[in-house]
């Protein structure tokens, strides 16, 4: 059940899902001794 609620109101579409991408985007932050292509990466990943 949760599952396809998450499916239908956790959406980029729908106003929790953006602002889900939003906080993710927020809280994302280097990690130290990791590449910075990793970083660019997730940044991706929220955008698509």
């Amino acid at each position: 059940m949760w599952l396809t609620l998450g499916k239908c109101c956790n959406m980029a579409s729908s106003v929790v899902g953006r602002q889900a991408l939003y906080q993710q985007f927020m809280y994302m932050r280097l990690v130290p001794g990791a590449p910075i292509g990793d970083y660019f990466s997730l940044l991706l990943e929220i955008q698509n």
